[in-house]
This record gives C-alpha cells, sequence and structure tokens, in this order.
C-alpha cells in the first residue's frame, strides 16, 4: 500500500524465509515471507499483529482488509499501548538456531514470536494481543517458540569459523581414528555459509561418504521427530562396496548425499531414523534412514555427546518403500538390514 514502510527486515541465515516488520501509519504488522531464488521474489506466508498506531475500533473493517489494509486491531483483542511509530534502531529480528522462527525485539524486550508452519494465514505471538484473533495470538500460547528465539539470540551471537574448526576438529579426528586417512574433501557449499563437507574413506574395502557440518544446527521442525530442538541435528553417512559400484556411480551417489545436506532447511523439515527417502541407489528406487545407535557396533563419535546423530543411508525396494509406512514392519525392515549389513551397498 501506498504508505507503507519497513522499519526492519530480515533474512533467516538458513531457511528460505524472510521477515519484515511493516508500518502503514495506522498499525504495525510483522510478515515472514518465502523466498523464491529463481523468479527472485517474496511470498507472504504469514502475517502478525503487533501493535496500533490510532486508536482501537470496536470490530475490524472488512472492506479495508479487502483492499489488502493491514487492520487495526479492534480493542476487545488487545491492550491500550502508546501510538508511537518505532524507531528502525530500536528494532532487531532474531532467528530461532533452526532458522525457522523469527522473533521481533524492541529495546530488547521480545514484542512478537513467528514461527513457520505449513499452512498459510497463521499469525503469530504478540505481547500485547489480551484475546486471540487471525491477526495475532497470545503470547503466552507461544511460549516454545519463545525459547527457540531466546536461545537463538545467543546462538547467532557466536563465531562461527571457530564453532567449525571446533565441531570439525572433533569430528576429522573421530572419523580418521575410525577409517583410516580420508581419501577426498569436497567442498558442498564452496566457502558460504553454513560450511559443509563432504570426506570420503576407504577401509576393506568398502567406501564411505560422510557429511560434516550439518550438525552444527539444528533441522526445521525438529519436535515432530526428537525430543528438543537441540537433539534435532544429524551428520549423513553411506557405505559402498568397491565390487559393486565403479567411481561414477559413487560419485552421482555422493551427489546425492551432498543433496540430502541442505534438504531439512530448503524444505523446511527434518531428516530421522526410520524415514524414506526419494533417492535411488542402483537397483532401489528409495532410501530409508538408519540411526547409527541402532547399528551393533555404533562409530565413536565426540558429536554425539552434543546430540548430534548419525545417520546412515540404505537402498530399499518399493515393496520395502511401502513396509516403512507401517511401523511394525519399518522396524522389522531396519532390524533385517542392520543384521545382514545390507547398509553396505
Amino acid at each position: 500500500m501506498e504508505n507503507e514502510k519497513s522499519l526492519i527486515f530480515s533474512q533467516s541465515p538458513l531457511c528460505p524465509l524472510a521477515a519484515d516488520v511493516i508500518s502503514d501509519g495506522q498499525s504495525i504488522y510483522m510478515y515472514v515471507y518465502d523466498l523464491d531464488f529463481e523468479s527472485e521474489r517474496l511470498i507472504a506466508h504469514s502475517g502478525c499483529w503487533i501493535k496500533n498506531l490510532v486508536d482501537a475500533k470496536e470490530r475490524f473493517e472488512p472492506d479495508e482488509m479487502l483492499e489488502g489494509v493491514q487492520p487495526v486491531l479492534p480493542k476487545c483483542y488487545c491492550e491500550e499501548h502508546d501510538h508511537v511509530e518505532w524507531l528502525s534502531p530500536a528494532l532487531e529480528i532474531v532467528w530461532s538456531p533452526s532458522g525457522e522462527t523469527a522473533g521481533l525485539y524492541h529495546d530488547d524486550e521480545l514484542i512478537c514470536v513467528m514461527p513457520y508452519r505449513k499452512n498459510q494465514n497463521s499469525s503469530g505471538f504478540s505481547k500485547y494481543v489480551k484475546e486471540n484473533s487471525l491477526a495475532a495470538m497470545k503470547m503466552e500460547e507461544g511460549r516454545r517458540y519463545i525459547e527457540d528465539v531466546e536461545k537463538g539470540k545467543q546462538f547467532w551471537k557466536q563465531e562461527f569459523n571457530l564453532e567449525w574448526k571446533t565441531y570439525n576438529n572433533s569430528f576429522f579426528e573421530n572419523l580418521n581414528d575410525y577409517f583410516g586417512k580420508a581419501k577426498q574433501c569436497f567442498d558442498l557449499n564452496k566457502d558460504e555459509f553454513p560450511t559443509r563437507l563432504l570426506l570420503t574413506f576407504e577401509k576393506e574395502n568398502i567406501c564411505y561418504g560422510v557429511s560434516i557440518g550439518c550438525g552444527m544446527f539444528p533441522m526445521p521442525q525438529g519436535l515432530t521427530c526428537y525430543e528438543s530442538m537441540m537433539e534435532a541435528k544429524a551428520e549423513y553417512i553411506i557405505a559402498t562396496d568397491q565390487a559393486h559400484f565403479d567411481e561414477k556411480q559413487r560419485l552421482d551417489l555422493y551427489a546425492s548425499l551432498a543433496g540430502l545436506c541442505g534438504v531439512p532447511w530448503h524444505t523446511i523439515s527434518c531428516v530421522a531414523h526410520g524415514h524414506t527417502l526419494d533417492m535411488k541407489i542402483k537397483e532401489y528406487p528409495y532410501a530409508i534412514v538408519i540411526d547409527d545407535a541402532c547399528m551393533k557396533h555404533p562409530i565413536p563419535l565426540d558429536i554425539k555427546k552434543d546430540g548430534v546423530h548419525l545417520l546412515w543411508i540404505a537402498g530399499i525396494s518399493q515393496q520395502e518403500f511401502e513396509d516403512a509406512h507401517d511401523k511394525v514392519k519399518r522396524e522389522a525392515l531396519i532390524k533385517h538390514i542392520c543384521e545382514t549389513k545390507r547398509y553396505i551397498m
């Protein structure tokens, strides 16, 4: 609209999302957008009322809403507050460690939290709301999202070059101790943040591809699969028998694994034990994810102490893919793969 202006804008450090705080002179709202990089555009995903800049009305004005005007929140839904428009230097947008939830701070006070939810047109949680509406919900009902943003405020203050060295050195040493010296190292993000590598190893005629760097950040939507967001972290490993794969086939497989490393943040979802993947591995049209903790001899890694899971990728048939949607059959399938070492392809 003509009178709209952005007070602060921020892009998620991990996910294809952005947050924008907009004032139109009558109210202030915070919006979360999906980023469409191919078309170079922002797609509005959800919005949340922050505060009114004029006296609250008795009810919503449907005509204004149909014209795309930010609705002034009626007095029955909000607390009375000053009508002063905030200055940009006093505002800060903070993202959760997983990069999917945005929080707005004013003078270091958390005012609004906007979690990403798959269904569009969902609102966020705002400090000055006293009754829920389509425009905003009460702040106290968003406690777990508040916790995520508060963790993010400290998390993103870290010096990630130093964090990377600590994480990488420990992980790399553990892998060298277990597999021997690495054969190849691929930079998956071409020196861009976040740093992710794919290392390859050979041991007893078996070739291994292992990711490094994914586990530094919790995956979005982590609570759907893990007990806490800080446990929703993973690295990936895939193994092939030298007799079954030539070099080109192996490199193609590593390329698929490299693509998987960014999937949770690109699709705003998480990967966990028992999940199936649309990933072709030679004669297998699909793959299944198996936590290293299920193996007879789990690989000793220091990163596991920090909640990072090592996830094996194993090929499965069409029938096994269908069976994996049944909990009992899935557990039997995983047990069979582990016992027969079929995760080595």
